[in-house]
């Protein structure tokens, strides 16, 4: 494949090739530039503090109720002390009562013992003592379950006293919580402070510039005497910016307003520049592309063929252009 006289995209430069030189010389060409600029309205709204308000305090309602609230619970706590003290009274009125009857439990057991010792003194025969005996014992039972019964009125009195104790704790504690919730009342306000919040509608512009062109690519081989001039592509940009004029004592967004920036000539063209940048290297690479497809083609139309020198001429110049193929066996 000596004397391959396919381009090759080595460089890009605006200076004239020398003679003989083998490539592509690709010219750019741009239409007129129509420029357009759009203006919209667009209403917008801010919130801002625009003086005080008093209001009735709702931390002074919560407090005057944590008041009653408090108060009630006191006066059950009250209520409960005086019932507990009530049935410490009756549990001792109880252990009273049973205390006598387990004392003249005690005075008739003792008393009918004498009785059966005296009768066991004058008669020899225990039959002729058994009514005695039989009352004794009687006795001796009455005593038993009336010294039950005055214990367990003492441990009820006990559990009572216990009960009242704990009653008039918990009376303390309330009155404690009543005392506090009613000092808290006292240092809370009735009313506070608010701030007003009020609405603030503003109009901002919102501004759009937009530039359109065409750019139309003419490509000449070098060593032929005619050109190619592609169909013309057409390339735009498009940038936008709000404004808005400044309002003290206001919100805080518009108190410096938003002064508009609009493009320059220079920036319009840039990033018209930029795009036809784009499309240009876009279209080079196709172009480069098939470039490096027809070296590939060769390998393949070698290959078939059997010879095998050619087709790896081709790899190598495929290779060195693209991403290569695999080498031909002998």
């Amino acid at each position: 494949m000596e004397g391959d006289t396919r381009a090759r995209l080595v460089a890009a430069t605006s200076q004239e090739p020398p003679p003989n030189a083998a490539g592509v010389r690709i010219q750019a060409a741009f239409d007129t530039i129509a420029r357009d600029h759009d203006v919209t309205t667009q209403g917008r709204t801010c919130e801002y503090v625009c003086g005080t308000d008093r209001l009735p305090n709702p931390a002074y309602d919560a407090a005057s109720r944590e008041v009653d609230e408090a108060e009630r619970r006191a006066r059950a706590a009250e209520g409960s002390a005086r019932r507990a003290k009530k049935t410490v009274e009756d549990a001792r009125r109880n252990l009273t009562t049973a205390t006598s009857f387990h004392d003249r439990a005690k005075a008739d057991e003792k008393r009918l013992q004498r009785e059966l010792d005296q009768c066991r003194a004058t008669h020899k025969l225990p039959s002729e003592c058994k009514a005695e005996d039989d009352r004794h014992d009687a006795a001796r039972r009455a005593r038993d379950e009336a010294e039950t019964r005055e214990d367990e009125a003492r441990r009820e009195v006990e559990r009572k006293e216990q009960e009242h104790t704990n009653a008039q704790q918990t009376v303390s504690n309330e009155r404690d919580a009543w005392e506090r919730a009613v000092a808290q009342l006292r240092r809370t306000p009735t009313t506070v402070l608010v701030d007003r919040i009020c609405a603030h509608n503003y109009g901002v512009e919102l501004h759009t510039w937009s530039a359109a062109t065409s750019l139309a690519l003419r490509a000449h081989v070098l060593g032929e005497t005619s050109a190619v001039t592609l169909p013309p592509d057409p390339i735009s940009m498009r940038t936008t910016d709000e404004t808005f004029r400044a309002e003290s004592g206001r919100c805080r967004e518009v108190a410096a307003g938003d002064p508009l920036r609009p493009p320059s000539d220079v920036d319009i063209e840039a990033a018209l520049a930029t795009r036809a940048v784009e499309k240009i290297r876009g279209q080079v690479f196709v172009w480069y592309a098939g470039y490096v497809q027809s070296y590939a083609d060769d390998h393949a139309r070698e290959k078939a063929a059997g010879r095998i020198e050619e087709a790896n001429e081709a790899r190598v110049r495929h290779l060195l252009t693209g991403p290569g193929l695999p080498p031909v066996g002998r």
